[in-house]
């Protein structure tokens, strides 16, 4: 499952203008970064790499989900980037419970995949919306793009889902509870009813007394 959205292919244009000698690193491809989870043609995060490498380990360790991140000029002249994407996520063979997030920059293109070995809760079509929604939002504000910030949302979104998330199993050990409890307050009032008329029953035939109580005297 994978999710497309466009941003202005302006905002690396402008980043470019502000950091002329980063861009012609880039084109001579110089300050590439290349990590087990990050691809960076285009030396987008620049000094930030150490700490969006920190919040890659850290979700992965609160929420067992895998971050990658791929930033490109383009997608390979693809028709589809979000086929192309997932295809390529599919193609490495990623463990279970992986992202991608793939940012063709010239193109103003970003798309957010996820493996199909994938929990539930993280192929859910509102999750991966709400992933692509806080990595586009950085990209867009008036002070210029911000691609670390669109990673770390992206990831801070991934544990607010996790969290929020409600497993199938969950769920039936809910229910199962649920219908327990339900099952025991009925026979616990079916007993109490069942002995009230059992006694009533009993006086009525005369072979029990009526219990009065009377009030104590002060």
């Amino acid at each position: 499952l994978s999710q497309i959205v466009l941003f202005s292919s302006t905002a690396f244009a402008e980043d470019e203008s502000k950091n002329g000698d980063l861009a012609n690193k880039s084109s001579n491809n110089y300050g590439i970064v290349a990590t087990d989870s990050i691809t960076d043609t285009e030396n987008l995060l620049g000094d930030s790499v150490a700490k969006v490498s920190d919040m890659i380990a850290s979700t992965k360790k609160q929420t067992g989900v895998s971050v990658r991140l791929l930033y490109l000029a383009n997608f390979s002249g693809s028709k589809d980037p979000s086929k192309w994407a997932s295809d390529l996520l599919t193609s490495t063979n990623p463990p279970a419970n992986t992202v991608l997030l793939a940012v063709a920059t010239h193109d103003g293109k970003l798309v957010v995949a996820v493996s199909p070995n994938s929990d539930e809760w993280l192929k859910r079509k509102t999750t991966v919306d709400l992933l692509s929604d806080a990595a586009y939002r950085p990209l867009v504000n008036e002070q210029g793009a911000d691609w670390a910030k669109s990673a770390i949302l992206l990831m801070k979104q991934i544990s607010r889902a996790k969290k929020t998330s409600v497993t199938p199993s969950t769920s039936i050990i809910a229910t199962i509870v649920m219908i327990v409890v339900i099952a025991a307050l009925f026979v616990i009032v079916a007993i109490v009813l069942y002995r009230r008329n059992y006694v009533l029953k009993q006086v009525k035939l005369g072979f029990r007394k009526a219990k009065r109580r009377h009030a104590s005297n002060k």
